[in-house]
């Protein structure tokens, strides 16, 4: 008899992106996730984050996350690399990770249903492998 709509008021997007998903790979592996404020994605909504090794501070690739929907999307929840990674040309992976959140009115924090948080750790599993592989 659990009313799914009574925890989304426990799951703010920023805090499960950043409390919660990138907290996780810091424990789980070792990163250090940081949003780049310098770096702009396709869209105003797409953000730039840096991927760092916690203890080194090597960067070790780039991760954007697109969670909006808008018109020209197709649907769906998804991770696609833009760069592989690839040792052998000392080249970084650069990854994006893609939802398709209802955005929150203006000044509004977005707040996800239980199955919302699932599909963004979810995709993020995806993200880890294409960085990290």
């Amino acid at each position: 008899s659990l009313d799914s709509a009574e925890l989304k008021p426990y799951f703010r997007l920023r805090n499960v992106v950043e409390q919660g998903v990138f907290r996780t790979a810091e424990i789980l592996y070792g990163l250090r996730i940081t949003k780049r404020d310098d770096l702009h994605g396709y869209t105003p909504d797409t953000d730039v984050w840096e991927v760092t090794d916690a203890t080194t501070g090597e960067g070790l690739a780039l991760l954007l996350t697109d969670y909006f929907t808008r018109p020209t999307k197709r649907g769906g929840a998804w991770m696609n690399s833009i760069i592989d990674q690839n040792a052998l040309l000392g080249q970084k992976p650069i990854v994006i990770n893609v939802l398709n959140l209802t955005p929150a009115p203006a000044g509004e924090d977005t707040l996800l249903t239980l199955d919302e948080v699932e599909t963004l750790f979810h995709e993020f599993g995806h993200a880890l492998h294409g960085m990290l592989s």
